[in-house]
């Protein structure tokens, strides 16, 4: 009599199929919370006075920083002051910072970067005035 054998008979395991193709892209899942606000940074260094006298490019000027700055300055930060009578604004650097003395060196400006003003106004002043506050 012939034996009948019951149940799963495993056989070698087959080749790897072929790879199918890329499905569709997923939805965009939902946006995260919001980070939190970063810290403020520290307002424009700003000279209070106007400054007297001649400062060629590379003169230093030490002052007062209470007298002077409208806060202490960090080392290699730039500000402007006015010179002139009001007239010119000149950029400085600061070169060193102690106590409350503060030491900076006039920044040389390029000279293509600043706009000069034309001989005659070829306007009103009061046209020249409004267009520049449009741009």
């Amino acid at each position: 009599m012939a034996r009948l054998l019951i149940g799963n008979i495993k056989g070698p395991k087959g080749d790897k199929g072929d790879t199918g193709a890329i499905g569709p892209q997923g939805k965009q899942g939902a946006q995260g919370v919001q980070g939190a606000k970063g810290d403020v940074g520290l307002p424009a260094l700003v000279m209070k006075k106007s400054l007297v006298g001649e400062y060629p490019v590379g003169s230093t000027f030490t002052g007062n920083v209470s007298e002077w700055l409208n806060r202490t300055p960090l080392a290699n930060e730039y500000s402007t002051a006015l010179s002139g009578g009001g007239k010119y604004s000149i950029v400085w650097q600061c070169v060193s910072q102690s106590g409350s003395l503060f030491t900076e060196r006039r920044f040389p400006v390029n000279p293509s970067s600043v706009r000069k003003a034309p001989k005659e106004p070829l306007e009103p002043p009061g046209l020249l005035v409004r267009k520049a506050l449009k741009v």
